[in-house]
């Protein structure tokens, strides 16, 4: 281990720079690199407790600058027929930007978990999207709900269009599920993303939600599924994914993982969670996320 006090002495030490490209997955993260005549000796700490805080403080109290950096792990229960899940997400996608924008060196990831709505729907059972809104609300409710998710959609960037038709949605939660194992595989870290990155699980989510309120499309539908795919960057072409939906691949996964949502309380959607402390439940505005994130990061540099 590096002792900067000695360092400063020297004469070989030209200078000490943040390495700003190199994040890692815990609360928080203060990262050193410290230059020399001949070489880069880079040090990186990943603070747990208070206790560490203060001593790696005092070790490195004569460096120019102290990095910290915030991670923030956001996980998502939504169903993809659930119009107020693309709102939330546009919302929080919304508040992640402006937190980067502002905080370039946090981090970012969600991770997806399915939910339901109608579970008992029979798969490759389809009806009219607008009429399975008038039976549950009746004409005039249903009006209703269309006129303020036209205007809430608006706001978040959101075109509804509500044709086409709806269905049980197992088939988009097993690959979402899919798209999660390929992450955690082909990327730098399963819980990780550097500021702004979109990672595979929510590439498709979006397409997904596009497809059903924007472009009435039927997700039930396999083709309609494994376009989405292939334009979200999954690995694999249209067959392989045709083929995977044929299969039985992680449907008791989701239906386990379901299940497990309400078992913990949750009876509604879009419900968030941030470092496994904070939630907001339902579509609620940027400034809510943006008011957790703040807290979150103030209580991380408090520490030190």
């Amino acid at each position: 281990m590096c002792d900067a006090r000695k360092a400063k002495a020297s004469n070989t030490w030209l200078q000490r720079r943040i390495d700003e490209q190199i994040f890692s997955s815990g609360l928080l993260y203060v990262v050193f690199t410290l230059a020399t005549t001949d070489h880069y000796r880079q040090q990186m700490f990943v603070i747990t407790s208070p206790a560490e805080a203060k001593e790696r403080r005092q070790l490195y109290r004569y460096s120019s600058r102290f990095y910290i950096m915030t991670h923030f792990s956001i996980s998502i229960v939504s169903d993809t027929v659930c119009p107020w899940c693309y709102i939330g997400l546009r919302n929080l996608q919304a508040a992640i930007d402006h937190r980067t924008a502002n905080h370039p060196n946090d981090t970012f990831s969600l991770t997806w978990h399915p939910f339901q709505l109608n579970p008992n729907t029979l798969q490759g059972q389809t009806v009219d999207k607008r009429t399975s809104y008038e039976t549950k609300l009746g004409s005039d409710g249903a009006r209703a709900v269309f006129d303020r998710l036209r205007s809430a959609g608006t706001a978040a960037g959101i075109n509804f269009s509500f044709g086409g038709r709806t269905g049980n949605t197992i088939d988009s939660h097993r690959l979402l599920e899919l798209a999660c194992r390929q992450a955690a595989n082909s990327e730098p870290s399963s819980a990780q993303s550097v500021p702004g990155q979109k990672v595979l699980q929510t590439r498709l989510a979006e397409e997904i939600f596009a497809d059903f309120f924007e472009r009435e499309q039927d997700i039930t539908d396999p083709t309609v599924l494994s376009k989405a795919a292939v334009r979200a960057g999954l690995s694999g072409v249209e067959q392989d994914f045709k083929a995977f939906l044929a299969s039985d691949d992680f449907v008791d996964v989701v239906h386990k993982t379901a299940a497990a949502q309400r078992q913990d309380g949750i009876n509604g959607v879009p419900h968030f969670t941030i470092n496994d402390e904070f939630t907001v439940e339902g579509a609620q505005e940027p400034t809510a996320f943006l008011h957790l994130f703040g807290k979150l990061a103030k209580r991380t540099r408090a520490v030190l």
